[in-house]
């Protein structure tokens, strides 16, 4: 049975955040796990018995947060890249240009005008026409461009636009 690319890794991530959360020591953790598993050492343990070990510390009360979930566009692991953050919630009035120049690039994206949406992408896309280290310290000369440069991407045949972003 195969198992799916970075779930152990996930899940051993998972496991030391919850060690950590609960202020084990060494002993109290290496008991913990031979309780659950009979193994003393996380890194020995299978995808089921490492399932089981997790399972132990959902029961104590570890709860898993949007930063280090198993699931969804919101859980990351360190290392993992980061999505742009989303502002559809945003009441109108604040939304600011950042906001704008973020939802123009995930619509090129959409539109396969660039191969990534990811925030670390659209970060060295605007240093690279900017010169600005973050989209959210332009200021407003500089966002209009970007915003400017984005609706001109979009409005470009598939062909001539694509922008390499792999940085």
């Amino acid at each position: 049975m195969t198992t799916p690319p970075g779930q152990r890794k996930r899940l051993l991530a998972l496991i030391h955040i919850a060690k950590k959360q609960f202020g084990m020591d060494e002993d109290g953790y290496r008991d913990f796990l031979e309780a659950q598993t009979g193994k003393r050492s996380a890194g020995k343990m299978n995808l089921s018995e490492l399932n089981q070990v997790f399972q132990g510390f959902e029961a104590r009360g570890f709860k898993v947060t949007g930063e280090t979930g198993l699931k969804g566009e919101g859980s990351r692991v360190k290392g993992e890249r980061r999505l742009s953050p989303k502002t559809r919630d945003k009441d109108p009035e604040k939304k600011t240009p950042a906001d704008k120049v973020r939802a123009l690039w995930i619509e090129c994206w959409k539109a396969g005008k660039v191969k990534s949406r990811y925030d670390d992408s659209l970060q060295a896309y605007c240093k690279r026409v900017t010169k600005v280290e973050r989209v959210e310290w332009l200021n407003h000369a500089q966002a209009r461009q970007m915003i400017k440069i984005l609706e001109d991407m979009l409005k470009v045949p598939e062909r001539e636009a694509e922008v390499s972003n792999e940085e």
